[in-house]
Parts: structure tokens; C-alpha cells; sequence
């Protein structure tokens, strides 16, 4: 249950730190794009078998990559989204 917790923690620091370098992100949901992406990586990473449970350094590294790839595609389809409205 903490590296769900740690995940979580995680998430939410790439998905603000994503918010305050992005001058147009659209704030909180980023931030919880980030959370929802480390809970899929971390996840995904236990799924495999690659993980034995606890708080592990490859689940936390897998919960990062997801947490970052999930706020890029947010960003990118927000941008996209922009674009077309002008």
C-alpha cells in the first residue's frame, strides 16, 4: 500500500512540475494526469512480474515514465485542441 501512496506522491510532482513549466497547461488536471499515469505505470510494471511487491525501484521508475508519458499526451492533445480553435 505505500508504494501505491509513493506512487501517487510521484505523480503528482511530475504533473506540477509539468504545470509550472508549460505556461498554458491546464493546471490540476495535469497534475492528476501525472497521478493517474504513475498508478498505470506502477501497475503495469507489477503486471508484467517484474515486480515483487513492495516499494521497488523499477515500480517507481515505471510509475515516473508513465506519469511523464500521460501528462505529454495530455499536453500535446490540449495544444492540438488550441490549435484547431483558431
Amino acid at each position: 500500500m505505500l508504494d501505491i501512496l509513493f506512487w501517487v506522491v510521484c505523480g503528482g510532482l511530475v504533473g506540477w512540475i509539468a504545470s509550472m513549466l508549460v505556461a498554458d497547461a491546464p493546471g490540476s488536471s495535469i497534475i492528476t494526469a501525472g497521478i493517474v499515469g504513475a498508478i498505470l505505470g506502477g501497475l503495469l510494471s507489477r503486471a508484467t512480474g517484474s515486480v515483487s511487491g513492495g516499494l521497488d525501484i523499477f515500480a517507481t521508475i515505471s510509475a515516473i515514465f508513465g506519469s511523464v508519458l500521460l501528462v505529454l499526451i495530455l499536453l500535446f492533445l490540449t495544444r492540438s485542441a488550441t490549435a484547431h480553435n483558431k
